[in-house]
């Protein structure tokens, strides 16, 4: 299972950390945090093969120099969506399914 990190440029953009956590466990990736503003920490984790895969949530996001793999999770590749747990009234929300009649 690869692993990845979030880079948020700044902390004004934190509300973009959702659709990359999306991102991760839509695709399987292990999260292994969330990097705000220090593309430094980004580059050692890869460096040193802690990390695999950087997820940003638009392409203005990544650094000029760029990076071996990044993901932009605003790219509309892959929807948000939880599996659903097992005997989970078949894979719907259970506020959306019908009643069992007693």
């Amino acid at each position: 299972m690869p692993t990845a990190v979030v880079f948020i440029p700044s902390p004004d953009l934190v509300d973009a950390s959702p659709a990359c956590v999306l991102h991760c466990a839509a695709r399987g990736y292990e999260l292994a945090g969330i990097v705000v503003a220090d593309w430094r920490e980004v580059d050692r984790l890869l460096r040193e093969g802690g990390v695999t895969v950087v997820v940003v949530a638009r392409p203005e996001h990544v650094p000029p120099d760029g990076v071996p793999r990044v993901e932009v999770a605003s790219a509309g590749q892959v929807r948000g969506a939880w599996p659903p747990a097992a005997g989970d009234a078949g894979g719907r929300d259970p506020r959306r399914r019908r009643p069992r009649l007693i």
